[in-house]
């Protein structure tokens, strides 16, 4: 256990008597989550926001799933549309580039790669924030069990 957990239950234990404290230790001990379970999942799935879901945090765990469904989903779409774009490649080389532009959805494959690309990338830097804040992240979370806990005894 982390000196930051003994800390937390210290602070929101400490005024209780002994047999509330041992209960109140037996539920955060079952309930406190851990600093490198988070980072590991932060590392592994984070694109998908689990890290978020495990820390309680279900409004930004829905944000970084939907940030990685649509990057996934724009960028798929932009591949397909550029594959069934590819014969009119030809195109280009005949000097009918204003056909391979405006007709043939050579814009709508720009939209959607930048796009998807922008949200993926917008998702990475939140996630490489989170691996530089997993602790504290954990600590803040860890806090709301103990306060939840203390709450209710």
């Amino acid at each position: 256990m982390e000196e930051m957990d003994k800390d937390i239950i210290r602070d929101y234990s400490g005024a209780l008597d002994e047999e509330k404290q041992l209960r109140f230790k037996i539920e955060f001990y079952g309930n406190m989550k851990n600093c490198w379970i988070n980072l590991a999942i932060c590392l592994s799935v984070g694109f998908f926001g689990i890290h978020k879901f495990y820390l309680g945090q279900k409004n930004a765990g829905f944000l970084y799933f939907g940030m990685g469904l649509a990057s996934i989903i724009l960028l798929m779409i932009g591949k397909i549309v550029a594959l069934c774009c590819s014969p009119i490649i030809p195109m280009l080389r005949t000097g009918m580039m204003e056909k391979f532009f405006f007709e043939c959805g050579f814009l709508p494959v720009i939209f959607f790669i930048i796009l998807g690309s922008l949200i993926a990338l917008v998702l990475l830097i939140l996630i490489i924030i989170d691996i530089f804040t997993f602790k504290k992240q954990t600590r803040e979370a860890n806090t709301e069990i103990a306060k939840t806990i203390s709450s209710g005894l």
